[in-house]
């Protein structure tokens, strides 16, 4: 049993206080406001640890995109092109895919959407483009 630093324990706190999705870097920012001296490398190392502990997952939204997510149930994701923000929703069917999979002799650890549009607000023209931000509101 691995032990509980001040560094891992606020790191998932503020991803458990997170509704946005959050990358490595913007979790840094986050912990920083409580521990000014951590390192990315140490939130990186936390994360991995809290990874490997099933406390969260890693949402994968594009090549060498990854946010992290403290909801562990099964559930997709909007991303929207324009302002970069990722929207939990709800899991959508893919078992005819993942049975047609298995059929073959796959084995399926893990099946997840990622749906790729322009959110609300960026239809709308309320917020300018900026990538990278992101709205924790469902479209």
């Amino acid at each position: 049993m691995q032990r509980s630093t001040r560094q891992l324990t606020t790191t998932l706190e503020v991803l458990v206080q997170a509704c946005d999705h959050p990358t490595a870097e913007q979790i840094l920012v986050r912990v920083r406001e409580r521990l000014p001296r951590v390192s990315l490398g140490t939130v990186y190392r936390n994360l991995e640890k809290l990874r490997a502990q099933g406390q969260l997952r890693v949402v994968n939204i594009g090549p060498g995109v990854a946010r992290y997510d403290a909801v562990l149930t099964e559930h997709d994701h909007f991303v929207c092109d324009s302002c970069g923000a990722v929207i939990d929703l709800d899991a959508l069917s893919a078992d005819s895919n993942v049975s047609c999979l298995q059929a073959e002799g796959y084995v399926v650890r893990a099946c997840s959407m990622v749906v790729h549009g322009l959110c609300r607000t960026c239809v709308s023209g309320a917020r300018p483009a900026a990538a990278g931000q992101s709205n924790p509101a469902r479209p």
